[in-house]
């Protein structure tokens, strides 16, 4: 989502700059933060703590009922009502937070999605082509980058795709070429997590070009019983904590 990058990027590029892990915890916790304060200030807390007591009420008479299968039906349509407007009412805030969290989420996942590109690793890049395109797209390459496996500048252009395997020693400019067309490509290979333009836009009837950087491992080689979790799955988790520590911090029902 390269249009947003004028916006977010002075917010949210510093925090990006850092670890992978650290900058999703640090988002995590300011977004929390952000939501949790705006879900105060948008709800009525002494109702949302009403119904919550009422609900809990309702447990208990439910427990009390016992094997009355009338009284537990008809207090569960009571709680079930009562859960509705709880429900109705502490969606306010949504309003206020879901396109914002929609765009950062996009940007997020444009981030954190590869990881930075180290020295010899091989990559590929993608060209593809309006439908009905063939030939060859030929791939001109600098000093620091080499064809890596068996392949050559020039690619086959099958259902739409030309494709290289690349390998760099340092960030290099490249350039997919068609006929009179041309696209260049910044390759860049950092040791430091660095958030890059993965997809970049085509010329004519070169649509759009890929640089397929490896994927993002935020835990590096530590990994859950044989689960390597990705940065969805951490900022997931990690919000989670964070939201119950500061609805409990902040005495938000």
């Amino acid at each position: 989502m390269a249009f947003l990058d004028p916006i977010l990027n002075p917010f949210l590029l510093p925090l990006a700059s850092m670890s992978p892990l650290f900058s999703l915890l640090a988002l995590s916790f300011v977004l929390s933060l952000v939501i949790t304060v705006v879900y105060k200030y948008t709800t009525d807390q002494t109702l949302m703590k009403s119904l919550k007591d009422e609900l809990k009420g309702f447990q208990d008479q439910m427990k009390d009922a016992g094997e009355d299968t009338s009284e537990l039906m008809r207090i569960q349509k009571l709680a079930m009502e009562k859960n509705f407007e709880f429900m109705k009412h502490s969606m306010k805030s949504t309003l206020y937070t879901i396109i914002p969290l929609i765009l950062i989420f996009g940007w997020m996942g444009a981030t954190f999605d590869t990881a930075p590109m180290m020295q010899d690793e091989t990559f590929l890049i993608n060209a593809f082509f309006s439908e009905g395109v063939s030939g060859a797209a030929i791939l001109d390459v600098g000093s620091n980058t080499d064809f890596a496996r068996s392949s050559t500048s020039s690619s086959e252009i099958i259902d739409g795709v030309a494709s290289w395997s690349l390998r760099s020693n340092e960030s290099d400019l490249v350039t997919v070429n068609y006929e009179s067309l041309s696209v260049p490509v910044e390759v860049i290979v950092s040791e430091n997590f660095l958030p890059t333009e993965h997809t970049l836009d085509g010329r004519g009837d070169i649509t759009y070009v890929n640089i397929a950087y490896p994927d993002l491992d935020p835990l590096g080689n530590l990994n859950l019983f044989g689960w390597t979790p990705g940065w969805l799955a951490i900022y997931i988790i990690s919000s989670i904590i964070f939201n119950l520590g500061l609805r409990k911090l902040m005495n938000i029902h």
